[in-house]
């Protein structure tokens, strides 16, 4: 790993958020094919299956969460991680401009698959003990943890992401805690923005609502997902650029 000088440390140059959201929107918009092969379809067999087998959003809500909920709740989360890091590895090699196969990103994913689901697993059930606690020590700990993907994608960091996350972020880390929160707000905006028509969609007996449903819930996961993929390579990258020796200069 590079080494980190103390007197880049000092110095703190800005972020460049402003910059890093007009390349995320970028990014996306000039890639969109392989983020739907890479993320939309995904998702949608995933609502479909879970439409199929009624777990998830689909299944019945009660207060207390049964065994097969809790399952699900796993399988959904690291199938969220997965199609996750298949956007960073993406984001990352059209920014490196280093282009690679869809089998080599498949691949190179699969490769880190246990620390993946691990730490992910872990990293979603600290934050959202947070999240429920008191809302700030569950944002701070998104923006601790935010290049926990990227660290273990990019890097092969392996369970050492936690580590790799929080040194890369340190100084910066309130301004990922704002970040953080936005984001959050932006994603509640989404999930309950149409409540009440998803309702209607889910409850009724019609193929076509309910397929409506299923496309509505898979494009909900699907904005958030890619916008913060692509978010948080490039802030990987950026800090990577500011902390680092002898790392190609691609932040331009």
């Amino acid at each position: 790993m590079s080494t980190v000088y103390p007197d880049r440390e000092r110095e703190r140059p800005p972020l460049g958020i402003g910059w890093i959201l007009r390349e995320t929107v970028s990014m996306i918009t000039g890639n969109i094919s392989q983020i739907v092969l890479l993320c939309l379809l995904p998702l949608i067999a995933l609502n479909v299956l879970q439409f199929l087998s009624a777990t998830g959003n689909y299944a019945p809500k009660s207060e207390d969460m049964s065994i097969p909920e809790f399952l699900a709740f796993i399988i959904e989360d690291s199938a969220y991680a997965v199609i996750f890091a298949l956007l960073v590895k993406v984001f990352h090699d059209i920014k490196s401009n280093m282009p690679t196969s869809f089998g080599s990103r498949i691949s190179s994913v699969f490769g880190v698959f246990v620390p993946l689901i691990i730490c992910n697993l872990a990293a979603t059930a600290a934050t959202l003990i947070g999240l429920i606690a008191f809302i700030v020590p569950g944002l701070y700990l998104m923006a601790l943890w935010s290049l926990l993907i990227p660290s273990i994608v990019i890097e092969e960091a392996g369970f050492q992401g936690f580590r790799r996350s929080a040194n890369l972020t340190k100084h910066y880390r309130w301004l990922l805690v704002l970040l953080a929160a936005v984001f959050l707000v932006f994603d509640i905006t989404i999930e309950f923005g149409g409540s009440s028509l998803f309702e209607h969609l889910l409850s009724t007996a019609d193929p076509l609502d309910s397929a409506t449903f299923i496309l509505i819930n898979a494009f909900k996961t699907f904005i958030p997902i890619t916008f913060a993929s692509a978010l948080f390579t490039l802030i990987f990258i950026r800090l990577r650029d500011i902390k680092e020796d002898g790392l190609p200069e691609v932040f331009t």
